[in-house]
Formats: structure tokens, C-alpha cells, sequence
């Protein structure tokens, strides 16, 4: 939802996601991709450089635009880009972002019954042959889910989720694709500070991450990947505080890339955003500076 809009507009549509793809029992664990969300929503930070501008505009209470410029950007290709959100009622969600170019990715969510959700996710370039298309499905037990996903590319997969105890949850997944198959084991173990939750896959990955609370406003996360193959190893650590006016988030990697973005909230629809980061490796620094409308 990120990437379709920002500020207090993108939060209202993350809710309304969240909302439509969770039953109302609180025992049900969720989507097998989500089991390691926690560590995930501190250790992705999004580093930018040059400026940013993001204007959303509430249409409706249910219809949302938004129009988002980058200047002096090196990730950036494209200066200006266009988005537009449709969330009637809390079973039905369209999202999309189109660029001065044509390319388009689209989102469109639908809560079937009050226990099967499903999501199309659509990737169109100026090149209609190369359109890119996902559909993910799942069934919202008591205490388990049944997912199955498919893409265009071949890609089809099958997981289930089942909470074992109050604090425990194990998962298994199975996919196949062309280039190769694999099945996934998890597992996600939480207590009242903190979250641990690891993943080995059967072509040889070993994923586990920690989460902590330290307090309401204070978080920390770590990760760990390792391939049993190569021998290779990739690790990073990252911090969230929530104060009242201002959101900091801060990550460095085994990679040597170290970084911190400041959100500072001036008014309600209103922030400023500074991001500053450093490849010790590359000896190369990026510096940005946005504004979030809406």
C-alpha cells in the first residue's frame, strides 16, 4: 500500500487492507508471509535522495488521488507519478500507480465471504507482452489459513498456517516454478516483548529474525539469512521510536550500508521527511528531503 500513497492517506488504506484480510477471531495467525512482519516492518526503511513531494487528496470518503514528484533522484527513473485509490466499503479495494511512461501496477483486493480473501496484483510496462499478474488466496480459519498463490510466470504455490499454542505458530509451504521447486518450513513464537520467527527452505535457506519492544515506541529487529550452500551470510539490525511528533527508523547491514529516515509530523496531513545513507563499502552517501500532503 506503500507504494500507492503516503502519509495519512496510505496508513488509512494499510487499516482498510488489514481489515478486509483479517477475520474477526483473533486466533487465527495469519498469511504465511506475514509470520515474519514484525522484524520486516522496522528493518524495511525507505532511504530516498534528492526530493520528494507527495500530494494526496481525499476525493471521497471512499475515492483517493494522489500525484508524487522526485527531483535528483538516482533510483528514481521517472519525475512524476500519478496514483488513485477506490475503497468503497471494507470488502473491496482497488489501488494503482501509473507513471508518465504508461507503466502501471494496480492492486485489487476482494473479501469474498467473511472468510476468504483474495488479491490481484498487476504489473503492466510499456511493453503489454511483458505484463506481470499475481493472485494470492486465502481461507481464514479459527486458528489456521489456507493459501494458495499463482502468477503468470509459473509460479504456483500452496501454504497452511496453524496456531499450535496461544504463542506459537507453525507453517509449511510448497511451491513450484520452471526454474525450480522447493517446499518451506516456519515457525513464529511470541511473548509479551517479543517476537522470534525463523524459516529454512529446502534448496538450502536458513532465515530467523528477532524482534523486541522495549516499550510502546521503542522497537529493535534483527535478521539472519544463510545459505547452507554457498556458506554465505547476510544479517542486518534496525530500530523504530514512535515519538509523538516524529517516526525514526534506522538500519545498517552486513553490506556496510547504514542508514537513518526521520518523519516529522508539523501538522495533522502534514510531515517532513529527511533520509540520509552511507555505503561503507562503495564509499557513497545519499541525502533526500520530502513532503507528505494528505
Amino acid at each position: 500500500d506503500a507504494e500507492y500513497m503516503g502519509g495519512t492517506v496510505r496508513t488509512f488504506l494499510r487499516n482498510a487492507s488489514a481489515d478486509m484480510q483479517q477475520p474477526e477471531r483473533s486466533t487465527n495467525p495469519g498469511k504465511f508471509d506475514q509470520l515474519g512482519k514484525d522484524a520486516q516492518s522496522i528493518l524495511h526503511v525507505d532511504f530516498f535522495d534528492g526530493a520528494r513531494f507527495d500530494l494526496n487528496k481525499v476525493i471521497t470518503p471512499t475515492f483517493l488521488v494522489g500525484h508524487h514528484f522526485a527531483l535528483g533522484s538516482s533510483t528514481i527513473r521517472d519525475n512524476y507519478a500519478f496514483s488513485t485509490n477506490f475503497v468503497p466499503n471494507n470488502n473491496n479495494m482497488i489501488g494503482g500507480r501509473i507513471d508518465p511512461h504508461g507503466n502501471l501496477t494496480a492492486r485489487i483486493a476482494r473479501q469474498v465471504t467473511p472468510k476468504i480473501a483474495s488479491t490481484l496484483e498487476l504489473q503492466i510496462p510499456q511493453r503489454p507482452q511483458e505484463m506481470m499478474f499475481a493472485v494470492d488466496t486465502e481461507y481464514f480459519g479459527d486458528d489456521s489459513t489456507t493459501g494458495c498463490k499463482y502468477s503468470n510466470d509459473g509460479l504456483v504455490a500452496a501454504s497452511f498456517v496453524q496456531r499450535i499454542s496461544p504463542g506459537l505458530i507453525g507453517a509449511v509451504e510448497g511451491f513450484h516454478h520452471p526454474r525450480m521447486s522447493g517446499v518451506s518450513f516456519s515457525s513464529r513464537y511470541e511473548s509479551r516483548n517479543y517476537i522470534a520467527h525463523g524459516t529454512f527452505a529446502s534448496f538450502g535457506l536458513l532465515a530467523l529474525s528477532y524482534t523486541r519492544h522495549a516499550s510502546p515506541r521503542v522497537s529493535f529487529a534483527s535478521s539472519l539469512q544463510f545459505n547452507l550452500g554457498s556458506g554465505e551470510s547476510y544479517y542486518e539490525f534496525g530500530y523504530n521510536f514512535n515519538l509523538k511528533a516524529a517516526t525514526i527508523k534506522a538500519r545498517a547491514d552486513s553490506t556496510g550500508i547504514v542508514g537513518c529516515l526521520l518523519e516529522e509530523k508539523i501538522a495533522p496531513g502534514f510531515s517532513v521527511l529527511l533520509s540520509a545513507s552511507m555505503d561503507h563499502v562503495k564509499q557513497e552517501s545519499k541525502f533526500g528531503f520530502g513532503v507528505n500532503l494528505g
